[in-house]
């Protein structure tokens, strides 16, 4: 039911008008586990698919933090919200990382420093090219003091290892703050309980990168 402009400089970044469709199983996920009145995190939110859907879905009493640092990518952003008219968008244009930076060049958040005074967040999608590690050490508090919160993230070995870290410490960290890990299959459609190493198999054996989902199953 949303409007979209598809991309940048006439680009369709998601494919949506070839494919129809983007990440469906991912998409689906993410409606299962938000619902009307939560508090959600996009980071990484590109032209805004997941913003829109999720501020469709969290309703007028909900509300979305659209985080997104490139400059193309945020005005479509921008278009792309006011085309729907939601006002239960907050957009950002600011680099997610673990610490936060005010130079005049791009401009870097922790999450910590930024929900300092509203720090009730449900559910994270991310995908930041390879800075996820940076993220989470950011927003360390927020994770600790959210029990029920969840996230689905991309785990890329190449974007991570090219940003300095490396897939084994992003897993690590995600699991320090009591997180199930579950890949995405989606040919199956299914998610899978996994541990680190038998994701470390497969990736990038099989693939670069995959999407995963966590949650906490043992709560602090």
């Amino acid at each position: 039911g949303n409007k979209m402009y598809l991309g940048v400089k006439g680009g369709d970044s998601l494919e949506l008008s070839s494919m129809g469709s983007y990440e469906p199983f991912e998409t689906e996920i993410i409606k299962k586990n938000i619902k009307e009145g939560d508090h959600v995190v996009d980071l990484g939110a590109s032209v805004g698919y997941y913003t829109l859907l999720m501020a469709k879905w969290v309703g007028e009493t909900g509300k979305v933090y659209s985080f997104e640092a490139d400059p193309e990518k945020f005005s479509i952003l921008e278009k792309n919200v006011q085309l729907n008219n939601y006002q239960n968008v907050t957009l950002i244009h600011k680099m997610v990382s673990n610490i936060s930076t005010h130079n005049l060049g791009i401009q870097s958040i922790a999450l910590n420093d930024y929900f300092q005074k509203n720090n009730s967040i449900n559910l994270i999608k991310m995908d930041i090219e390879g800075a996820e590690v940076r993220a989470i050490d950011g927003m360390s508090e927020l994770l600790k003091k959210n029990q029920d919160i969840k996230m689905l993230t991309e785990l890329h070995s190449i974007e991570l290892k090219e940003e300095g870290t490396n897939p084994e410490e992003f897993l690590k960290k995600i699991r320090l703050f009591g997180f199930s890990i579950f890949d995405i299959d989606e040919t199956k459609e299914k998610l899978i309980d996994v541990t680190n190493e038998e994701l470390l198999e497969n990736y990038p054996k099989k693939e670069v990168f995959t999407n995963i989902f966590c949650k906490k199953t043992n709560k602090e």
